[in-house]
């Protein structure tokens, strides 16, 4: 949690001069989403249950009418208490009873096409890069054992935009996957995710 409030500092000075950025721009949406998270793969492996704590926020600058550019940041919060879990590490074998979490903080740069609109809902797929900052946990016999790494980071997405009547707002829906390479001795991660949030037209 405490890396998360560092990244929002981050985030709220990105957001400071995007409207400056913005105005270069023919027209720009900023988003806010409510996301759930399946688990695969390795992730999975560590925590399996899935999760309902996530948030992802994301700024998008038009630079034709089908196509933008913009950052994303997000962050899902994992965890699951295990019986008599077994992890292995290069020097040794930790097993018992053991309460593990996953925090993951994907900043992207990312980029969107845009469909025709169908009766009110313009369905859209993107890509985001960028890196990953992944830090896992799990506390035994009042001992916190873990690791904090960051990763390169794919997230394919698909989703779609309804205006809601009012002027520049809407709502959005989306499933991206969220894939992390390897890094240091953490093996590549990944997890669905589901959001569904508001967005709002920055500039016309």
């Amino acid at each position: 949690m405490r890396k998360l409030i560092k990244y929002i500092g981050a985030l709220v000075m990105v957001l400071a001069v995007s409207p400056v950025f913005a105005q270069q721009q023919q027209t720009g949406l900023m988003g806010i989403s409510y996301n759930m998270a399946s688990p695969t793969g390795n992730t999975n492996d560590f925590v399996s249950d899935m999760s309902f704590r996530g948030v992802t926020f994301d700024g998008r600058y038009f630079v034709h009418p089908r196509v933008s550019v913009g950052l994303s940041f997000g962050w899902n919060g994992f965890d699951e208490f295990v019986e008599d879990g077994r992890i292995e590490y290069d020097n040794g074998i930790v097993e018992g009873n053991q309460y593990r979490e996953i925090e993951a903080i994907p900043i992207m740069v990312t980029g969107h096409y845009y469909f025709d609109t169908y009766e009110f809902i313009r369905p859209y797929v993107g890509l985001g890069v960028g890196a990953v900052s992944l830090e896992r946990s799990f506390d035994m016999s009042l001992k916190t054992y873990g690791d904090d790494s960051w990763h390169f980071g794919l997230t394919p997405e698909a989703g779609f935009i309804i205006p809601i009547g009012y002027q520049g707002f809407g709502i959005m829906a989306n499933a991206k996957y969220n894939y992390m390479a390897g890094a240091k001795d953490v093996d590549s991660q990944g997890y669905w995710n589901f959001g569904v949030g508001v967005v709002v037209n920055l500039f016309d």
